[in-house]
């Protein structure tokens, strides 16, 4: 349970795991602060802040899977398609995609099953992430 401690002031909040417990002295103040990567806008693992790549939906999948990625400005993206020894095997998108959430649609009959991995680049982002398909 969590609950807001005014006594303590912003930024605390008790917490314990049972409930008959927050009327006795075994609910313990945590003290809740921000992380310091986000109020200053660091960028972790070299991923650069607004833009992400999820991994696909489903996976390991048979025919069809979603690919969804996010941009925070309007740039040309190119998402490609490679095989487990980083050879292109089809590009997905090549063109000017709009900031924001985006998909693309993977079909997968025409490709036999195994590891793939794909890729996206947008400006100086990059990020690749692996997929199985199924089939």
């Amino acid at each position: 349970m969590f609950s807001f401690n005014p006594a303590l002031g912003p930024g605390y909040v008790w917490h314990c795991h049972i409930v008959d417990h927050e009327d006795n002295e075994m609910m313990r103040p945590f003290k809740v602060i921000a992380s310091p990567f986000r109020s200053t806008g660091i960028a972790l693992n070299n991923f650069m802040e607004g833009y992400s790549l999820e991994q696909n939906i489903p996976n390991p999948f048979k025919i069809k899977t979603e690919i969804r990625f996010r941009i925070p400005v309007a740039k040309h993206v190119v998402l490609k398609l490679l095989n487990y020894m980083g050879q292109e095997v089809q590009t997905l998108i090549d063109s000017n995609v709009p900031a924001g959430n985006n998909t693309a649609i993977l079909d997968a009959q025409n490709l036999s099953g195994g590891l793939y991995f794909y890729q996206l680049k947008a400006g100086d982002y990059s990020a690749t992430k692996k997929l199985i398909i199924n089939n």
